[in-house]
């Protein structure tokens, strides 16, 4: 990794960046990254959220794209949770409507 949390972000929002077209990078996780150079030095740059990060080894890109992949799936999940949860209570809104109208003629 490129060194604290804020450098990565100012490196990622530069313009000076050219994607090296010609690759030696031929591991399966790099189909998730593209190398590029910025300053005279190569990083690997994340297809999902555009972070820079240096190019050393294909372990540190595998843990971020899995954590990334990861985080993904459980935005999504919790969206889907949210999304039951308001029709739950919709519903449980709708049977004690029922019950207080079905009181009043039994």
């Amino acid at each position: 990794m490129v060194g604290s949390s804020s450098s990565q972000e100012d490196i990622a929002g530069s313009s000076n960046i050219e994607i090296v077209s010609k690759s030696n990078r031929t591991a399966p996780i790099w189909k998730h990254f593209d190398l590029v150079r910025k300053d005279c030095v190569l990083y690997a740059r994340c297809h999902r959220c555009g972070k820079l990060m240096t190019s050393r080894g294909n372990s540190s890109l595998s843990r971020h794209w899995n954590s990334a992949t990861y985080l993904s799936r459980l935005h999504g999940l919790l969206k889907t949770l949210q999304s039951f949860s308001e029709k739950f209570v919709g519903f449980r809104a709708s049977i004690a409507s029922l019950k207080a109208e079905s009181h009043g003629f039994c």
